[in-house]
C-alpha cells in the first residue's frame, strides 16, 4: 500500500479519536434525551411552531468501557424477548469492548459532554468469536429464521449456484477461516442525524484496512448483518392507537457535527404525516440498511410478532409490521455502499 495513503488513513483515524469534523445538515426504539450540557434555543415568534431546540455536537470515537450499558441495551433489541436461543447482550458487549481496547476497532457515536453513546458500529472476525455461546446462539437464530423467510434474494452467480439463503449462509460460516467473514453489530438511537452514517462506516473501513496490514484475518470477503425494519400497514379492526409519546427530530443548525434536536412537537403532526403514508412502505430504522440491502448478494426478511398479540404496532410512523432482515454484503460492494451513504443517505427522511 502506498505510504502516502497509509499516512492519510492514520491521520484520519487519529483525528477521529479526538473529535469528528463532520458536515451536518422513527419507530419507538429510542430518542436522544435532553442533556444538561446542551443549550435550549427556543423561539416561538419565528414560524409559529412549538419546538424546543437543543444544539448537539456529535463525535465518532472508539468504544470505551463506560459505553457498556448503552451498547448492551441496543444489542438486546436484536432478538425478540420471547425467543429461546442462548443469547446474552452483555456477553457480546464485552466482546465489543475487549476488541476495542485491544485493537481500537469499533466506533461509538456520542454527544460532546455526554458520557453515554447514542450509537455504535463494530465488526468481528466471525472465525475468532464463533465459539462464544452468545455468538453461537445468534448465528443459530439466523439459521432458524432462514428456514421461515417471508421474502429472500440470492445472487446465484456470486454464490456458486446456491439458490437459498440458508445454503449461502451455511457455506460462508463453514469457510470463514479461509474466507474471513465480518460479523457486524450496528445499532443506535433513531434521531441520530443521517449525515453521521457515512463517516461512521468510512472510519470502520479505514480501521479495517489498517488492521489488515498486520492481520489478514480482518481482510473480510463478506459482511453479515442482522437488523430490523418496518412495513406500513392498516390497523386491524380490534386495534386501537396507543397514546403517542413526544417525538424528537433533527434539524441542521451549524456545520461540522452540530445538530439541532427539536422537542415537544405537536402530537397531531405525526398523524397528519401518517395519513399520507401508503400501505406497504418500508421504514428503515437505520438509513444505511436500505443501501446495504441494495448492494447485498443475498438477503432475507422474517416476521417479528407483535409482543402484545396479533396485529401491527402503533408508533410515530403509524401502524407498522416489524420485520427482521439478514443481509450478506460482499466486500467488493463496500465502495458502492459508501458512495450511496455519502450522496443519498443524507437526503433520506
Amino acid at each position: 500500500m502506498n505510504k502516502k495513503i497509509q499516512d492519510k488513513k492514520r491521520k484520519t483515524r487519529d483525528e477521529s479519536e479526538s473529535e469528528s469534523e463532520i458536515e451536518s445538515d422513527d419507530s419507538d426504539k429510542g430518542v436522544i434525551p435532553d442533556s444538561d450540557s446542551d443549550e435550549e434555543n427556543y423561539d416561538d415568534s419565528d414560524d409559529g411552531s412549538d419546538f424546543n431546540e437543543i444544539t448537539a455536537e456529535f463525535e465518532i470515537n472508539p468504544c470505551v468501557e463506560s459505553d457498556y450499558h448503552s451498547i448492551k441495551n441496543m444489542i438486546s433489541r436484536l432478538v425478540p424477548y420471547n425467543e429461546t436461543i442462548n443469547f446474552s447482550a452483555g456477553a457480546i458487549t464485552n466482546l465489543i469492548l475487549e476488541q476495542s481496547k485491544k485493537l481500537k476497532f469499533g466506533r461509538s457515536i456520542r454527544v460532546e459532554g455526554v458520557d453515554d453513546p447514542y450509537g455504535f458500529l463494530s465488526v468481528f472476525n466471525y472465525n475468532s468469536v464463533k465459539d462464544n455461546e452468545s455468538i453461537e446462539g445468534l448465528t443459530e437464530f439466523m439459521k432458524i429464521k432462514s428456514k421461515s423467510a417471508e421474502t429472500s434474494f440470492v445472487d446465484t452467480k456470486t454464490h456458486g449456484g446456491d439458490s437459498t439463503f440458508l445454503s449461502v449462509l451455511t457455506n460462508l460460516l463453514s469457510k470463514s477461516k479461509a474466507q474471513p467473514l465480518g460479523y457486524v453489530f450496528n445499532e443506535r438511537f433513531l434521531n441520530v442525524p443521517n449525515d453521521l452514517v457515512y463517516p461512521l462506516h468510512q472510519y470502520i473501513q479505514y480501521d479495517i484496512e489498517l488492521l489488515t496490514e498486520n492481520d489478514p484475518t480482518y481482510n473480510f470477503k463478506n459482511y453479515l448483518f442482522l437488523t430490523t425494519f418496518g412495513i406500513t400497514t392498516k390497523p386491524n379492526e380490534t386495534e386501537q392507537p396507543q397514546p403517542q409519546p413526544t417525538e424528537t427530530t433533527n434539524k441542521s443548525k451549524t456545520k461540522k457535527s452540530k445538530h439541532t434536536i427539536s422537542e415537544d412537537q405537536p402530537q397531531q403532526q405525526p398523524q397528519q404525516q401518517n395519513d399520507q403514508l401508503p400501505e406497504g412502505l418500508e421504514i428503515y430504522q437505520k438509513v444505511e440498511d436500505k443501501y446495504i440491502k441494495k448492494h447485498s448478494s443475498a438477503w432475507l426478511t422474517f416476521n417479528i410478532p407483535y409482543e402484545y398479540g396479533e396485529g401491527s404496532r402503533w408508533t410515530l410512523n403509524g401502524h407498522l409490521n416489524y420485520k427482521g432482515l439478514i443481509m450478506i454484503l460482499p466486500s467488493s460492494k463496500v465502495p458502492n455502499l459508501l458512495k450511496d451513504l455519502q450522496e443519498k443517505a443524507i437526503l433520506d427522511d
